[in-house]
C-alpha cells in the first residue's frame, strides 16, 4: 500500500509544473505605493510584462479607499522587486478578459436599489443586512454615533484575475484569485480558483462562496446586472454602478431619504428596468455592437434621413457619435453615427465595405458590447500598441516579449520531458522497494 501511495505522490509531483499560470500587465501603467512602503511609485510597468506571486506571502490582495474611491491592488514581484498593481491592469495568461467597462464598476447588491426606492431606506437596509443591528461604535462617540455613520455598501470588484469584496462593519475584506477565465457565451464567463482569503471572517462572502480549489465561478452579465454562480448554483445578484452612484447610495442611507430623480436606475440588456416601465437603451462612443434586426443606415440622424442601405441582423458596427434622443416603438434611445465593421452585409446578402458610415436608431442595437476574438498567440503581444519614451523601455520590452514567445513554445516540452525523465529514474527504485518488501513478507 505504501508503495502505491509513494508511486501516486511522485507521479503527481512530476506533472504539477504543467498546470501553472501567470499574470501579466495588460496595459502600460505604473507601480503603486499606497502605504508609503518605500516602493518605486513611478516604476514603469510595460504591457506584457509578467508579474509573479510572492511565495509564502500572507495575502496577495488588498484595497485602500482614498478620495472616496477604492484602489484594489495585487502584491507581486517583478525583476525581484515587490510591486503593487491595480488589479484592473492585470490579466491571466492564455485566458479571456472581461469588458473593461465592467471591470471599472462598483458591483453592489441589487437590494440597495430596492431599499432607496422603498421610502423607508434604513428599515429596508436592516431587513437585508441584519448585521447592522449588532453594530457597536467607538465608546467615546456612542451617544451621538449610530450604525448609519459607519454604513457602507458591500461592494464587489471584478477583474480579469480576481473577485474582491470590501471590508464593511468589521467584516474582513475577502478575495478569490482566478487560475483561468474563459468566455463561454456572449455575456457568460467561467473562472477557475487559484487562491482565496478570509471569506470565513466575512459572513456575506462565506454565504456567497463556500469554495474549494475544485470549485468554478460563473459570471452572467445582463446589462447593468451581474449574477454570480458557484458551481452553476446562483449565489448573488449585483448591479454595476460608478463611484458617484456608490457614494450617493451611502448618502441616501445616512439621510434616510433620497431624491429619486438623481438615481441612475439599473437596466437589463434589453433596456427594461425593474423600477419603471420605460425601455431605455444607451451606447458609448467607441463601443462595438451587433444589430438585433435589419436596420436602415441613413445619411443623417432621424427617420427623415435618406436610407443608404438596410444592414442585416447580426452586422457589427462601431459607434462614432451619439446624436439626438428619441422614442420609437416605445424604446428611448439616441440616434448614433456608426461605422460598419468587417463582414457586413445588407438584408439581401450583398457585402458592405468596412468603414462605411451612417446613422441609425440605437434602440435597434444590442446594448451588450461586442468583443473581437483575440488569437491566443496575440494575447501577450501587447507591445505592438505600447509607445515607450526611451530606449531602455523598448529594449526591456522587446527582450521580454521574445523570451515569452520562446517560453510559450519550449516550456511545455521541458515540463513533459522533466516528468517523463523523473518517472524513468524513480520507477526502477519503486519496483526494487516493492520487490524487497514482498520478499520480506515471505
Amino acid at each position: 500500500m505504501r508503495e502505491k501511495i509513494l508511486f501516486v505522490g511522485l507521479t503527481v509531483l512530476s506533472v504539477l509544473p504543467m498546470f501553472g499560470q501567470e499574470y501579466f500587465v495588460n496595459k502600460s501603467t505604473s507601480n503603486l505605493d499606497l502605504f508609503d512602503l518605500g516602493l518605486d511609485e513611478h516604476k514603469d510597468l510595460i504591457g506584457g510584462e509578467i508579474i509573479d506571486c510572492i511565495p509564502d506571502r500572507f495575502r496577495s490582495m488588498g484595497a485602500e479607499r482614498r478620495n472616496d474611491e477604492y484602489n484594489v491592488f495585487f502584491s507581486g514581484e517583478l525583476d525581484g522587486s515587490e510591486i503593487l498593481v491595480n488589479v484592473r491592469d492585470l490579466s491571466i495568461r492564455n485566458s479571456d478578459r472581461f469588458l473593461q467597462s465592467d471591470v471599472s464598476k462598483y458591483w453592489v447588491h441589487d437590494y440597495y436599489f430596492a431599499a432607496i426606492s422603498s421610502g423607508s431606506i434604513q428599515n429596508a437596509i436592516l431587513k437585508y443586512e441584519s448585521h447592522w443591528k449588532d453594530w457597536v461604535g467607538t465608546a467615546e462617540y456612542q451617544e451621538y454615533w449610530t450604525w448609519t455613520d459607519d454604513f457602507e455598501p458591500h461592494a464587489y470588484f471584478i477583474s480579469d484575475m480576481s473577485l474582491f469584496i470590501n471590508s464593511v462593519n468589521n467584516f474582513a475584506e475577502a478575495y478569490i484569485l482566478f487560475s483561468s477565465l474563459k468566455r463561454q457565451g456572449k455575456s457568460f464567463f467561467e473562472a477557475g480558483i487559484k487562491e482565496f482569503y478570509d471569506y470565513e471572517r466575512n459572513p456575506q462572502f462565506e454565504e456567497l462562496l463556500y469554495i474549494d480549489d475544485a470549485s468554478k465561478l460563473q459570471f452572467s452579465f445582463d446589462g447593468d446586472y451581474l449574477t454570480i454562480f458557484l458551481d452553476e448554483k446562483e449565489k448573488v445578484r449585483l448591479v454595476g454602478c460608478d463611484k458617484e452612484m456608490f457614494n450617493f447610495i451611502i448618502d441616501c442611507v445616512k439621510a434616510n431619504e433620497c431624491d429619486l430623480s438623481k438615481v441612475t436606475w439599473p437596466r437589463h440588456a434589453d433596456g427594461s428596468c425593474d423600477y419603471d416601465d420605460k425601455i431605455i437603451k444607451t451606447h458609448k462612443v467607441g463601443g462595438m455592437y451587433k444589430m438585433e434586426d435589419n436596420i436602415r443606415l441613413r445619411a443623417a440622424e432621424g427617420i427623415a434621413g435618406d436610407a443608404l442601405a438596410t444592414l442585416a441582423a447580426g452586422t457589427r458596427v462601431k459607434v462614432e457619435i451619439t446624436g439626438k434622443e428619441e422614442t420609437i416603438d416605445g424604446i428611448a434611445s439616441n440616434w448614433v453615427q456608426v461605422s460598419v465593421l468587417d463582414g457586413a452585409k445588407d438584408k439581401d446578402g450583398n457585402a458592405i465595405a468596412a468603414g462605411t458610415k451612417g446613422w441609425l436608431f440605437g434602440g435597434y442595437l444590442s446594448t451588450t458590447e461586442y468583443v473581437e476574438p483575440v488569437k491566443e498567440e496575440k494575447k501577450l503581444n501587447l507591445l505592438d500598441s505600447v509607445e515607450t519614451k526611451d530606449e531602455r523601455k523598448v529594449n526591456r520590452a522587446v527582450k521580454m516579449n521574445k523570451k515569452e514567445e520562446n517560453d510559450d513554445f519550449v516550456f511545455p516540452f521541458i515540463q513533459v520531458g522533466f516528468g517523463i525523465i523523473l518517472m524513468i529514474v524513480l520507477l526502477p527504485i519503486i519496483l526494487v522497494i516493492a520487490k524487497k518488501r514482498k520478499g520480506d513478507k515471505k
